[in-house]
């Protein structure tokens, strides 16, 4: 087992609801493959991209998926062997898992930024290439947070509105998992704003995405705007004070 897959298990529970087959018959490998696309999915975006052996991950998460009775097996005669997934069953066992999982309780404390470090740590301890502040200067580029200033008070007040949008959303709705999962991250991203200084990219990655994940879950047209609005406020406030577009980052 590499290293980094608890971790990318982690990751890959925390972000997906259900697994992309459907309920028939699969082989293994079929399997596997839908499982590597979703990781390949999942850390495009990351420092282990162009290092993280998504194939030995798929099979390291199959084996995880059979022992937990997520996926089912079936032998008929000749045939050979055949997995079922059961979807109910796959949401049981990852919202039991993400409360269960040291390293999932560990990224809600800290915020979205943990498997970030996480990876960056792991790559410099192999000594392979990492990207540099060089290549890299304005996601590490730190700016100063006015308090003082309206687009900071903004935020804030819309960061409480969205908690309690969460909050007051009805149980059978949203999963009470899902809810804390969710209300964890605008937590972080509140703690975050309240900093003097931050890194672009804890902005782009601890506050707007964690806002952007909050929205896509909420039911009126008015709270997905005012989720909106917190995003275009920080995006504004970077744009005007620092000439940088976070889109860019």
């Amino acid at each position: 087992m590499n290293e980094l897959h608890p971790f990318v298990r982690s990751m890959f529970f925390n972000e997906f609801l259900k697994l992309k087959i459907s309920t028939d018959y699969y082989r293994r490998n079929e399997i596997e493959s839908v499982i590597s696309r979703m990781t390949v999915d999942l850390i495009q975006d990351t420092p282990i991209a162009d290092d993280f052996n998504t194939d030995s991950f798929s099979s390291y998460m199959f084996e995880h998926l059979l022992e937990a009775k997520v996926l089912v097996a079936d032998s008929p005669r000749y045939a050979g062997t055949y997995y079922q997934s059961d979807p109910q069953r796959y949401l049981q066992f990852r919202n039991g898992f993400l409360m269960r999982d040291g390293i999932s309780v560990t990224a809600k404390r800290i915020g979205a930024r943990f498997f970030e470090d996480v990876f960056f740590g792991f790559l410099s301890e192999r000594g392979a290439s990492v990207p540099t502040a060089t290549e890299v200067p304005a996601a590490d580029r730190v700016v100063t947070i006015d308090h003082n200033g309206p687009e900071y008070r903004l935020v804030s007040e819309g960061l409480e509105e969205l908690g309690e949008a969460i909050r007051s959303i009805n149980s059978s709705e949203l999963d009470e998992a899902e809810r804390s999962r969710l209300l964890s991250g605008i937590f972080a991203a509140q703690r975050l704003w309240e900093a003097s200084q931050l890194k672009l990219i804890q902005i782009k990655v601890g506050i707007i995405m964690i806002v952007e994940d909050a929205r896509a879950v909420l039911s009126t047209t008015a709270q997905r705007t005012a989720g909106a609005l917190i995003v275009d406020a920080i995006k504004g406030f970077i744009k005007s004070r620092f000439h940088i577009d976070l889109d860019m980052l």
